[in-house]
């Protein structure tokens, strides 16, 4: 019976067939091997069907492209810097922007979250505020928010157990703060709703725990002196969690109900409920509030005051409103010179791809197919828009620092703290933007292949090369001192 086997078309015939049919050994092994074909043709089949041959293609390009940037180093240095210098500028930029406008409050659910805002004519949006009858009437007549909290950032003098005060950052919330938040203490417990308004206990933050207290486990019982007001430390808040306005770092929260009013006020909406909905009930309730001000404060402009409803899943952040457009602005500005960038490159890689113009020819002259010349040349760009986004991190990490410090000039008083970091957001960013970058300066050489006929290019590069050989045979190959005979 005849043995074969078929893979990839091909009909693999042994010569034991031939030999059981009375034929010589070895002319039915030659013969065989003439129907079998190119052995290593069908080999490199067999594995491009099985994967391996494009990432060895793979592979072999990065490595051929890594030989060619070590063999110009000049062009290689230049490259990877005005690309790291493009990408890192971006990536500061984007992790301010992220820090300020999207990064979202480490809460249950920040999706949900949204603020109660007010605005005077002519001037920018603020916090709602209010006494705690107005809050409380806004929390018992709204159909629309599942629940309502506030909170009023202030500064403090805290004393410590046998230590010197010191100016923190304390937030007096109402008592459903954390439960709204749905956040879960590092040890002990947070702020509860039964827990008395006005009361003796305090919530500290996990920087503040680990600063002043080591994280010592038994900070748990320990007693403060704020603002002459002595408090028991009941727990501390998780870390990472910094409250609720960003741009500060709360220190310590304790309930307060009465006395103080409220800075901010946010909750959360009730499901299914839209934004335009809220803002609409929020207008109705609003006038109770300009009432209750207007008792006091006769200023004709608050009656032209105005409400809205704002989301907050990232906060509420005074800096946001600030520098929020500035920050877009400048990533337009950053953007364009990572633009000039990419032409610049694409520049440098053109004028390097025509000197190879002859070895392209040569390459598909030898079977090399353009595709396999397009992602030779894709692989060399995108080696360098990587290198240029590695060095691009490090640069946005100290260009962030710089522009944070920059923002908190003359704030000192403040203590203003944006934490701005590398994370997985501003990675994928940074590795979007190096994935566009080399393509967008790739796309140069790569129509350049596109553009060169092979035929042409190699016959241009024989003539050059012959002109050169003619120009050397006619004057160089002999001494300048011998005769030159003509012949004839």
């Amino acid at each position: 019976m005849r043995s074969w086997t078929k893979r990839s078309g091909l009909i693999w015939t042994w010569p034991r067939d031939r030999i059981e049919r009375g034929e010589d050994p070895e002319a039915a092994a030659l013969a065989a091997r003439r129907e079998f074909g190119n052995r290593t043709l069908v080999t490199e089949i067999t594995r491009e069907m099985r994967g391996w041959g494009s990432l060895e293609q793979l592979w072999q390009d990065i490595r051929y492209a890594l030989r060619g940037m070590r063999r110009s180093p000049g062009f290689t240095a230049v490259a990877v810097l005005s690309l790291g210098l493009g990408i890192g500028a971006n990536t500061a930029i984007f992790s301010l922007i992220a820090a300020v406008m999207l990064r979202a409050l480490p809460v249950e659910h920040p999706e949900q979250l949204v603020e109660l805002l007010h605005s005077y004519p002519g001037e920018s949006r603020g916090p709602m505020g209010g006494s705690p009858r107005t809050f409380a009437h806004f929390r018992d007549n709204n159909h629309v928010f599942s629940v309502l909290t506030g909170t009023l950032v202030n500064y403090a003098l805290v004393s410590p157990e046998g230590s010197e005060p010191e100016r923190i950052i304390r937030e007096s919330v109402i008592r459903n703060y954390f439960q709204v938040l749905g956040i879960k203490p590092a040890i002990g417990r947070l702020i509860a709703p039964d827990d008395e308004p006005d009361g003796t206990v305090a919530v500290v933050s996990w920087s503040y725990w680990k600063a002043r207290y080591q994280l010592d486990p038994a900070i748990v019982g320990k007693r403060v002196v704020v603002d002459r007001r002595p408090l028991t430390i009941i727990g501390v808040a998780p870390r990472g969690y910094l409250g609720f306005q960003v741009g500060y770092r709360t220190d310590i929260w304790f309930p307060s109900e009465a006395g103080e009013g409220t800075g901010v006020v946010f909750g959360r909406l009730k499901p299914g409920l839209t934004l335009q909905q809220a803002r609409a009930e929020v207008a109705v309730l609003h006038r109770f509030a300009i009432d209750e001000i207007t008792r006091t404060n006769k200023d004709p402009l608050i009656r032209q005051m105005k409400s809205d409803v704002a989301p907050a899943a990232a906060g509420h952040s005074r800096v946001r409103d600030r520098y929020g457009r500035p920050l877009l602005l400048l990533m337009s500005v950053v953007a364009v010179l990572l633009l000039i960038a990419c032409i610049n490159t694409a520049s440098m890689l053109l004028a390097r791809a025509a000197g190879r113009q002859r070895e392209m020819a040569v390459r598909v002259g030898l079977g090399a197919s353009r595709g396999r010349l397009v992602q030779q040349a894709f692989t060399e760009s995108l080696l360098l828009s990587g290198a240029g986004a590695l060095l691009g991190l490090v640069l946005a990490h100290l260009g962030a620092g710089i522009l944070v410090r920059i923002i908190a000039s003359g704030r000192e008083h403040e203590r203003f703290v944006l934490p701005v970091q590398l994370d997985t957001q501003t990675l994928a960013f940074t590795a979007a933007v190096a994935l566009l970058t080399g393509v967008l300066f790739g796309l140069a050489p790569v129509l350049h292949v596109f553009r060169t006929a092979p035929a042409s290019a190699l016959r241009e590069a024989g003539r050059a090369g012959d002109t050169a050989v003619g120009a050397s045979s006619d004057a160089g190959w002999l001494p300048p001192t011998w005769p030159r005979r003509s012949c004839c």
